[in-house]
């Protein structure tokens, strides 16, 4: 398009003339050439091709080019097609800067080289130049002498001046795409950018994310074109054939795509450290764990996916699924006067204050007190702009929440054999490398069909800390309990003896409200007592009393009933009966088991449930005890704060408060959460209610110094071992028992904005980081809780492979451990023998070690403290724990 047809006519026909007399001039042409120096340059001259270098000093030979490098038809199209490339790259480069509307990227363009000034005077002279048809017109020549240099100019272009011009490309795209609306007969924008109502609250202010929003008719269109559709596809989707094993860095997982072993997009220096660990060999632990979490098979439950969709059908809004329409703001007290009353009293006998049933007493006149319903008061319109404020911020969460359980849904129906449009499940494994699929986000016309669930699985990598997560973020373990709940094991093991055991256990563990805390023994009791409505519930979930939809975590109960269900329809043998279903057993607040091993502090172990016990302790329930203790010792004492409170201290207000104690969590932090708790209890006026928090987040820290001293020195240490590395402007470093490296990535990244034609971007350069300051604060408070997880994450780990080397399925959520009914046992052997070993290591010796050895840290000015003397706990009675994991 570029070149027209006639010029590369005459291009050919002066190939001819010159093969037929031979000469270096051109002797078809029809109109003279004007020579130059370069004419005489020699041809092995290596700096510039002939045609550019012709060119470039001002000048330009046709019979130059075509006598040494257009010798055949062949020839001369390979040329002409590097002058349209080089044609074409500079004229979007320069319709890309005229059409910008910020002036930083057009100016950055035309200080590179291509002034607005030239190409007007080339315009000019290619209006008057009518007589040269076969050389090429100045603009060209200009342009390609200009291209090797702009093509240079542009790899140089920083972050923002990119942004700039994507950004005005992209407006320019808006603008010029229409689609015919059949509905108004008019031709309407087929794309639209619009701000998200979705604001995110960061500590530089309020983010509101820009969308590209589809005209309903393109997404019509859609409907229709099975080939576009597959463009809409997640970039990550679970794998129908076994992921590829861990061997590199960044060799494992998805077959087509190419994922780091850890993510680590804030540090290139972190990917570097990484590389030196594999070359010593120190990943392979992390490789094998890795590749053993990604080949566990996994299926989804149809009928729990059925009932789903089922009261999704209903409106949702219960069972922790979203509404599907937005809910109403509560009615305004007015003084204007209701229809529905007018049309009652009529318009004469209307009173002037009566349009809202909201009656209280006003005071009119010299001491008259009236009933009405006047104007609000300033408090009264406060309390509702709160109310207005918290249903629009449940609106916009759960607009949030049906985007992505929409795309769950979409993913579990492809997954289950019920596949939109063709192909069933065999086209949700479009890609099998990267567990490709099709993902139909159009309402209506669906067409499904009917076909086998699908195995697929799940491949694995890691963050900083070590932690293990899957790659694809559509419908995993990890998610709610609604996703929980659709997944199950990809191949089945018989109940066998204990199996029905445990899965009844699971039911008294999924429905919570105590009867979880209860000893395992009176756990089986209840679950056998309540068996009738479990099977009832299995029968029909929606219909008569649906027992199921009471238990805390409801989808969960609901996938264990129908597997209870379908074991006990196998008569007098449910051993035999094939189960798919998980089980899990969940440690008790496993942040601080770790600590109580770390320190040996035999008192915090025993309340963690570290020794063997008759029945599970309640640790929430200890630091409640304690904080009681406290407030009603001050509340006799006379402080305002204990008496206000007095009474009213229990295992809920100080449960979320000690659960984010070992992570990490702030007074502040602290205070805002049982601010929250007592907000919930009716605690109305908030002056009040911030007062008595803050007393009772102090309290629950001291408290915490009670019934965990040692625990609560481990964490102090740990959070000195931090001051000690980043007093030498490092981050904090160390390895993970496994042996791979880790480093904190909080540092203090630049940042700017920078507006563009659509709207305006924060950039963040994270290439960076090694040169940005770290930041202290997080790299200090963080160190604690990522050390920690670092050590949970090496106890899954470990707890994995033992359970595959046993024949055993095992999938984790962190402190959550998966297995097969048949195999609980086995796993909870497991979890026990790998806690003493991990443990058994002198851990915080060998962090004191490899931190006073780290030569980075060599110019710190605050000492590293001694690692603090241990307790007497003896490690080997967790095994012989049955709360330790239940």
């Amino acid at each position: 398009e570029l070149l027209q047809e006639h010029e590369l006519q005459e291009l050919r026909q002066a190939a001819a003339a010159c093969h037929v007399d031979g000469k270096g001039g051109a002797a078809g042409s029809s109109s003279p050439t004007p020579s130059s120096s370069s004419s005489s340059s020699p041809a092995g001259e290596g700096a510039m091709d002939p045609p550019l270098q012709a060119v470039s000093s001002g000048g330009f030979d046709l019979g130059q080019l075509l006598s040494r490098e257009c010798r055949s038809d062949a020839r001369i199209d390979q040329a002409a097609k590097r002058v349209m490339d080089a044609r074409k790259a500079l004229f979007d480069m320069q319709v890309a800067a005229h059409l910008l509307q910020p002036p930083t990227a057009a100016d950055q363009v035309v200080s590179d080289g291509v002034a607005a000034g030239a190409r007007r005077t080339a315009a000019a002279e290619l209006r008057n130049s009518s007589g040269r048809r076969v050389c090429l017109n100045f603009c060209v020549k200009r342009k390609l002498a200009a291209a090797p240099e702009l093509a240079a100019c542009v790899q140089k272009w920083d972050q923002a001046t990119r942004v700039q011009v994507g950004a005005g490309l992209l407006s320019v795209g808006l603008s010029c795409l229409h689609i015919h609306n059949p509905d108004s007969g008019a031709e309407e924008r087929a794309f639209q950018h619009r701000s998200s109502s979705l604001k995110t609250f960061t500590r530089g202010g309020i983010q509101s994310p820009g969308l590209i929003m589809a005209h309903p008719q393109v997404l019509r269109l859609l409907e229709g074109d099975e080939e576009l559709r597959r463009m809409l596809q997640p970039h990550m989707m679970p794998m129908v054939v076994e992921p590829r094993p861990w061997s590199g860095v960044r060799r494992g997982g998805f077959l087509s795509q190419t994922t780091p072993v850890m993510k680590a997009r804030y540090s290139p220096k972190i990917i570097e450290r990484i590389r030196t660990a594999h070359a010593s060999g120190a990943m392979q632990p992390l490789y094998d764990a890795l590749t053993v979490l990604g080949n566990v098979p996994w299926r989804i439950n149809t009928r729990v996916l059925g009932v789903l969709e089922k009261v999704l059908e209903s409106g949702g809004g219960k069972l922790g699924i979203p509404p599907s329409h937005k809910r109403p703001l509560p009615p305004r007290f007015t003084t204007t006067l209701n229809e529905s009353y007018r049309s009652v009293l009529g318009d004469s006998q209307a009173p002037p204050q009566c349009g809202t049933p909201y009656m209280r007493l006003q005071r009119e006149g010299r001491g008259q007190l009236l009933v009405g319903a006047g104007a609000m008061s300033r408090a009264e319109e406060e309390a509702y702009q709160r109310q207005c404020d918290a249903v629009r911020m449940a609106n916009c969460n759960d607009t949030g929440l049906r985007t992505v359980l929409k795309y769950r849904m979409e993913i579990a129906r492809q997954y289950a054999g019920r596949m939109v449009g063709s192909g069933g499940a065999a086209a949700a494994a479009g890609g099998v490398g990267a567990g490709g699929g099709v993902v139909d986000l159009v309402e209506g016309g669906r067409q499904e069909q009917q076909g086998e669930p699908t195995v697929f699985f799940q491949p694995h990598n890691i963050d900083f800390r070590g932690r293990a997560y899957p790659l694809h973020p559509h419908l995993t373990h990890l998610a709610d309990d609604g996703s929980r709940g659709l997944l199950q094991f990809g191949v089945g093991k018989p109940l066998g003896e204990r199996g029905m055991q445990w899965l009844l256990m699971q039911v008294a563990n999924y429905w919570g409200r105590g009867i979880d805390k209860l000893p395992l023994q009176q756990r089986l009791a209840w679950a056998e007592k309540h068996l009738p409505a479990v099977r009832a519930s299995a029968v029909s979930p929606l219909e008569g009393a649906a027992w199921w939809q009471a238990a805390e975590r409801p989808w969960q109960m609901l996938a264990t009933c129908f597997d209870i269900e379908e074991a006990l329809r196998c008569g007098s043998s449910p051993a035999a009966h094939v189960s798919y279903q998980p089980v899990s057993q969940d440690g008790t607040c496993n942040g601080l088991q770790h600590y109580a091993a770390l320190a040996r502090d035999s008192g915090g172990g025993r309340a963690v449930n570290l020794f063997p016990t008759e029945r599970p302790q309640d640790v929430y329930q200890a630091v409640a005890d304690a904080v009681a203790d406290r407030v009603a010792r001050a509340a006799a004492q006379g402080r305002s704060e204990a008496v206000k409170v007095h009474g009213s201290v229990d295992r809920k207000l100080v449960k979320q408060t000690v659960m984010t104690y070992v992570y990490g969590v702030t007074i502040i932090g602290a205070r805002e959460q049982v601010e929250n708790r007592l907000e919930e209890r009716g605690w109305t006026n908030a002056k009040e209610r911030r007062k008595v928090a803050t007393y009772i987040a102090s309290i629950i820290f001291d408290s915490m110094g009670d019934v965990f001293g040692p625990m609560v020195a481990v964490r102090t240490w740990l959070g000195q071992c931090a001051r000690h590395a980043t007093s030498s402007g490092q981050p904090v470093m160390w390895s993970s028992p496994l042996g791979f490296p880790i480093e904190q990535p909080y540092r203090h990244l630049p940042s700017k904005m920078v507006g563009t034609a659509l709207q305006t971007f924060k950039l963040r350069d994270n290439g960076f980081d090694a040169e940005s300051p770290i930041d202290v604060r997080r790299q200090c408070s963080g160190f604690p809780p990522n050390y920690i997880h670092s050590l949970d994450g090496a106890h899954m780990m470990m707890t994995a492979m033992q359970v595959r080397r046993n024949g055993g399925c095992f999938a984790a959520v962190h402190d959550s451990f998966w297995t097969h009914a048949s195999t609980v046992d086995d796993m909870n052997r497991a979890i026990r023998d790998t806690f003493v070993e991990l443990h058994t290591r002198p851990l915080l010796h060998e962090l004191h070690a490899e931190v006073a050895a780290n030569p980075l840290y060599r110019s710190a000015y605050v000492q590293l403290p001694p690692v603090p003397p241990p307790g007497d706990m003896d490690l080997s009675v967790v095994r012989d724990s049955a709360y330790f994991f239940s």
